[in-house]
């Protein structure tokens, strides 16, 4: 038994192995670990985020992944490059609630190895602790968790990186909007001069929601939006004709203020998912939209609906909106 590690700890508690293939190629799941405006996108379980993540990519080198929760505390998370093989092999460690004589309560040694085949990545994360003491362990029992939003992340992450470089749209103006050839889904996504927190506000707050979701030229009714695990929401579009569109759904994930899942129904056409997350930075905040349906015909049939439009005259005046807030 390791001497630094409590034998209060239970020794399933000692290592963490996580293996996923992402449908991206290896150079690119290196570079969302090793260059830290990727890292800003992805890191830390839901819920959290790297606000300013740093990277000195040599043996010996310190990357910062402090990480921030939701609610705004920072939880410093000083990592030392031990051995990296680029793109094959990182070896980090890191040491977590530290005290003021610079003891932790526990310190883990992450390898990380990527293997590369017909343009997918396979990767392999072992958390191996190496320090702990008996008050670490509540951290040390959502570790598996822990690893495992986080690299739910880092797939989505690498997903909408993919899509965004490769697909032949989303290519104009401030708002990208893409439809990728190899996932029935649709990727919108906008950068904005506000924060995360404000951001969060206009698009769960009811009354600020009217101000700007959907085109320009229809009357917006929300009838209900409860931001919350089982929340329903329900908002009507009024045309010039008079004709009302109703689009309605429940809420199954709330993370504020990063990240919101829920349900998406119109009328007659078929169930989708919309995730959104939200990712701030330097004061700056990208929102991610994901609509996500079931088959290609379906994701197509609602693009055809004026989706496009919808969206980035919809990000266009919640800029306009948050310049105001």
């Amino acid at each position: 038994m390791d001497a630094k590690v409590s034998p209060t700890i239970d020794p399933a508690l000692r290592e963490v192995v996580i293996t996923r293939t992402f449908d991206a190629p290896r150079d690119l799941v290196w570079q969302a670990w090793t260059d830290p405006k990727h890292v800003a996108q992805w890191w830390g379980p839901h819920g959290f985020d790297a606000p300013h993540p740093s990277v000195d990519l040599r043996p010996g080198g310190a990357m910062n992944f402090d990480m921030r929760a939701p609610d705004g505390s920072i939880l410093p998370g000083p990592v030392i490059i031990r051995e990296l093989k680029a793109p094959e092999k990182l070896v980090i460690s890191s040491r977590a609630f530290v005290d003021e004589a610079g003891n932790a309560q526990f310190e883990v040694l992450v390898t990380v190895t990527l293997a590369e085949e017909d343009g997918k990545t396979t990767l392999t994360v072992r958390a191996t602790v190496t320090k702990a003491t008996a008050a670490a362990l509540p951290a040390l029992k959502g570790m598996r968790q822990g690893w495992t939003e986080t690299l739910e992340k880092l797939g989505e992450h690498l997903a909408i990186t993919r899509w965004t470089a490769t697909a032949g749209k989303g290519a104009k103006g401030a708002t990208s909007f893409v439809v990728p050839g190899d996932e029935p889904v649709v990727v919108i996504r906008r950068t904005f001069e506000a924060p995360r927190a404000l951001v969060w506000q206009a698009i769960t707050d009811p009354d600020m929601r009217a101000k700007w979701w959907g085109p320009t030229d229809y009357q917006v009714n929300v009838r209900e939006l409860d931001a919350r695990v089982g929340g329903k929401w329900r908002i009507d579009h009024v045309g010039e004709d008079g004709k009302t569109y109703e689009f309605w759904g429940e809420f199954t994930e709330v993370r504020a203020p990063q990240r919101l899942v829920n349900t998406f129904r119109f009328e007659s056409y078929p169930p989708a998912i919309e995730t959104i997350t939200l990712a701030e930075r330097d004061g700056r905040t990208t929102l991610t939209n994901v609509t996500r349906v079931d088959t290609f015909e379906h994701r197509n049939g609602w693009v055809e609906t004026g989706m496009e439009r919808g969206a980035r005259e919809s990000m266009d005046r919640l800029a306009d909106l948050l310049k105001t807030m």
